[in-house]
């Protein structure tokens, strides 16, 4: 989850609700997320006393503005739960990243291997050096080649190690926003 939330839109405005003249001060979020994670953030966040005022759908992420009443029952302990939340949400990018870095990483050096495999056959042709230049070849091809196997194969076993961490952490969010709905 690429979620950015700037303290600085995160401010405390002040408004006159119509009903009643009533003095009402409220605090505003503005969080930069992936749209596949905008039913299940919206929902979460409702938890903390937090109401959608408006989504802006932009071309690789959505914009959720926020707010809320600054004067809500239990603030300090929801505020301790949605940064506890917070965190926990930080570490589930943290391991979704983890299923690709590793295997981007080795097949990109393979590749690359075969890369330089294939410069040293094509300087060996240009001096004359037929033996060499094939020698070099095979194995440059061959790395290019297997790079992609390389890759689904690191990836499917770094997915089988985070999607159990995924399953810890994703248990802790519900239970944070379980312990932040009884504050409500």
């Amino acid at each position: 989850m690429e979620k950015e939330i700037n303290q600085t839109e995160k401010q405390q405005n002040l408004h006159k609700e119509e009903n009643n003249n009533a003095f009402q001060a409220y605090e505003y979020l503005t969080l930069k997320i992936k749209k596949e994670e905008e039913p299940f953030l919206t929902d979460a966040y409702k938890n903390f006393g937090w109401e959608l005022v408006e989504k802006q759908n932009m071309f690789t992420y959505t914009e959720l503005h926020m707010k809320r009443n600054y004067k809500i029952k239990n603030r300090e302990e929801l505020v301790s739960l949605q940064n506890e939340f917070e965190k926990v949400m930080r570490n589930v990018d943290k391991w979704q990243n983890y299923k690709t870095q590793a295997a981007t990483g080795w097949s990109l050096s393979v590749g690359f291997a075969g890369t330089a495999c294939l410069a040293g056959a094509t300087f060996s042709y240009l001096a004359g050096l037929i033996g060499l230049c094939v020698g070099l070849a095979v194995p440059g091809f061959v790395c290019w080649g297997i790079s992609y196997f390389v890759y689904k194969k690191i990836k499917a076993d770094k997915t089988k190690r985070a999607n159990l961490q995924l399953e810890i952490l994703k248990n802790q969010a519900y239970t944070i926003c379980e312990d932040a709905y009884a504050l409500l």
